[in-house]
């Protein structure tokens, strides 16, 4: 199967399934079409286990020519991240900056060292083999909420602009933490690095420092050449030139690209220019992104869907609840404490405080990112059970706690959190 008839089939599969999402079932654009694809996914699965002719190859073999992480962390990321940031309001991002740093950063640490080190508990006390590095990694890369999955539930909730902005701005910075804790744990675990202090802070200087400096570079370059033009279409796709081509040499300088996506697309969302043309830029740009942040969205999440296929067969199903609890407690402890001493004095016992710990820990939603990390593990004695734990994560993150988002909190807790920030 070529390249073109590869795309041409996950736009078909994922046009129809958002179809029958919209038309039947009146679920969200992103959720709907990934249920969908979980269906066909289980069907193909079922009938190839009663069948004597047709095994699981049989209708996953295409997905063999698709590397999924490939596809996620080196060209898809990048798209839906500047498409996520240019929403993303410089007054309000400056003003919640403490909240959203310290949410991004620690949360994320903590949540990694709470799962992880909950997990090798687990595994000593049951002999699974599982060492701490190990343990660690699976942290790194299920603790960061993933921005895809989060960005897209955002759209279909109607919150207050300045929770909106936390929620967001989180997600948008925590996942490229946790992609560079990821990168170093993985490099201790099955490199057998042993400068961890060293290290640490060559990738912390390389990747985060080098990628905000790119993205600052290509956010004010692109500005420059949208305000030189009055052509939509031109203005267009600089943006997607920034977004794609940006994204590799982002990536190509040994940067986080992810970082230099948020930083370039929080500047360009923000654009100046005398009189409105500005502003017309910034609504003609707005248009094109959201385009293009929906038709992406719906493609990720039929292809997370669709991946059941290829999953390994995991022997210890026990460990699936295990790692849905880990996942929960790790970022319900790791949101918890930022909050917590960001709301010094009495402020911290005031309901609205819980509540707004209770919704971020629940709608802390993982999706592509963790997948797509976990499916860049080399090989090992775990590797596909976490592979199995990870999926399972990340289903019901996107199922269970999309779907119930609105429904466990109100609109009245909303607007209190909100008051409250």
């Amino acid at each position: 199967m070529s390249l073109f008839e590869l795309l041409a089939l996950v736009i078909t599969m994922t046009a129809v399934f958002s179809v029958l999402s919209e038309s039947l079932f009146a679920l969200p654009k992103v959720i709907g079409p990934m249920i969908a694809a979980l269906m066909l996914s289980l069907g193909m699965i079922g009938f190839a286990a009663i069948s004597s002719e047709v095994d699981r190859d049989f209708f996953s073999h295409w997905l063999l020519q698709f590397d999924f992480s490939t596809f996620v962390l080196d060209g898809l990321l990048g798209l839906l991240l500047f498409a996520g940031a240019l929403h993303m309001p410089v007054k309000l991002l400056e003003q919640q900056s403490r909240v959203i740093f310290s949410l991004a950063i620690f949360a994320t640490l903590i949540s990694t060292g709470v799962v992880g080190g909950l997990f090798w508990l687990v595994s000593e006390w049951f002999d699974l083999g599982v060492n701490i590095w190990v343990a660690l990694v699976f942290g790194a890369l299920i603790s960061p909420t993933d921005p895809v999955a989060v960005l897209a539930l955002l759209k279909n909730m109607d919150l207050p602009e300045r929770l909106e902005t936390i929620i967001s701005g989180e997600s948008l910075f925590n996942d490229a933490v946790g992609v560079v804790v990821f990168t170093v744990l993985t490099q201790i675990a099955f490199n057998n690095e042993t400068n961890v202090g060293s290290l640490s802070i060559h990738v912390l200087g390389m990747e985060v420092g080098g990628g905000l400096l790119v993205g600052f570079v290509l956010g004010q370059v692109a500005c420059q050449l949208i305000r030189s033009s009055n052509d939509e279409a031109t203005q267009a796709l600089i943006t997607l030139a920034v977004a794609s081509g940006g994204y590799v040499a982002a990536l190509k300088l040994g940067v986080s690209g992810p970082i230099a996506m948020v930083a370039a697309g929080i500047i360009v969302g923000n654009i100046r220019a005398r009189g409105h043309d500005g502003e017309t830029a910034r609504e003609h740009i707005n248009i094109f992104w959201n385009i293009i942040d929906d038709v992406l969205n719906a493609v990720l999440f039929v292809l997370i869907g669709m991946q059941l296929l290829q999953l390994p067969i995991a022997t210890s199903l026990w460990l699936i609840p295990l790692a849905i609890v880990l996942s929960l407690l790790g970022r319900f402890v790791g949101v918890s404490i930022p909050t917590l001493i960001l709301r010094p004095t009495k402020k911290h016992f005031k309901k609205v405080t819980w509540d707004l710990i209770a919704m971020l820990t629940w709608g802390g939603l993982r999706g592509g990112v963790s997948v797509a990390l976990v499916l860049t593990l080399p090989p090992s004695p775990m590797r596909d059970q976490l592979q199995v734990m990870t999926y399972a994560i990340v289903i019901f993150s996107v199922i269970v706690q999309g779907l119930s988002m609105s429904k466990v909190f109100s609109k009245k807790e909303f607007l209190a959190i909100d008051k409250s920030l």
